[in-house]
């Protein structure tokens, strides 16, 4: 029987529009220099093994939620789980004031991340920051200590491929790192940890998972909509957040909005095709969902729970039913994304 390369990925996934850009084939690919990354998905560029892994890793290509779930939660969803597997969930927010201030919504990223380093558990984490020659462009950042995490901190709602720093990371010596991305990114990691990739997997002892709709395209979403509709230099906007519309914060105080519907058609294509808002797969996922300056966390595995657990002192945190409407928003988009999914391509 042929094997299969990254021809089948091609015609199945990223000429279909499907490819997350989420660069797991990128740096699974034993072949030197065969796949490059640009404009948000692979090229091949040099001579293709068809050794498989391309496909493999691919969360587009296949995905068995069952298979990931019972490997590395230890059971499958219950059917009260509708969006994914929980052994505990709370609503929360940084107990300093000084994260709060760089944070997108209550800060439990940095405070969980800053907790790992702090413990021992990681020794980097991969991120995403912004490029200072280009105000608001997503680039790849490998955070090392508190101050990295503090400069990273905040949502930028443009694709960054975060993996594609993972063999930096490695050349650079770090052997216990944390990867935080949207859903596609945790997907493509999965893949790779169950295919048995152990010199790029065994390293990452821990994924934060945002809770995401979908991502929009940088040009569109930041300089048209945003600089040349609204007039406003990007250099001048300290925060963008969606609350029910757009909202731009600039540094003298004011705040912009645009309704999302206006940015609609600057989500990318390819998020149609993403089943899972809530970083199902994740060992805690996290989001601001119908918050305002609080996280939705669902810790979902045991290494995520323990984190949580040792990351409470540093934690202000209320029961989910006194926020139950952010429940009943991660729910409703859980399933319109799955929704949304199935009909991709129809």
């Amino acid at each position: 029987m042929q094997r299969l390369g990254f021809a089948d990925l091609d015609s199945k996934v990223i000429s279909q529009n499907r490819c997350s850009g989420c660069a797991a084939c990128v740096i699974s690919c034993p072949h030197r220099e065969a796949l490059d990354y640009r404009d948000e998905r692979p090229y091949l560029i040099g001579d293709c093994g068809s050794c498989e892994i391309c496909t493999k890793v691919c969360p587009r290509f296949t995905f068995n939620p069952s298979t990931v779930e019972e490997r590395f939660f230890g059971r499958g969803r219950r059917a009260d789980e509708e969006f994914g597997v929980s052994r505990r969930t709370i609503i929360a927010r940084s107990a300093s004031e000084d994260i709060l201030k760089r944070a997108q919504d209550g800060g439990v990223a940095t405070v969980l991340l800053k907790e790992a380093l702090e413990d021992g558990l990681i020794d980097a984490a991969l991120v995403s920051g912004v490029d200072t020659s280009t105000p608001w462009v997503p680039i790849q950042r490998i955070a090392s200590n508190p101050n990295d995490l503090m400069a990273c901190a905040g949502t930028r709602y443009s694709y960054s491929p975060t993996l594609l720093s993972l063999p930096d990371a490695l050349n650079k010596g770090y052997r216990k790192i944390a990867v935080i991305g949207t859903p596609c990114t945790i997907a493509g990691v999965r893949k790779m940890q169950l295919l048995g990739l152990r010199k790029l997997t065994e390293p990452i002892k821990l994924l934060l998972g945002l809770m995401c709709s979908e991502c929009f395209m940088f040009d569109c979403l930041m300089k048209d909509r945003i600089e040349t509709k609204l007039g406003v230099d990007l250099s001048s906007v300290v925060k963008v957040n969606i609350k029910g519309k757009f909202i731009v914060e600039l540094r003298d105080g004011t705040t912009r909005e645009i309704p999302l519907k206006e940015i609609k058609t600057c989500s990318r294509r390819s998020c149609g095709a993403c089943d899972d808002f809530s970083s199902e797969y994740a060992d805690i996922s996290l989001g601001g969902v119908g918050l305002s300056g609080s996280t939705l966390v669902v810790a979902r595995s045991e290494v995520g729970e323990q984190l949580l657990i040792n990351s409470l002192d540093h934690l202000k945190t209320e029961d989910v039913e006194v926020h139950r409407p952010s429940l009943d928003l991660a729910l409703r988009l859980s399933k319109s994304k799955r929704a949304r999914a199935a009909n991709f391509g129809s």
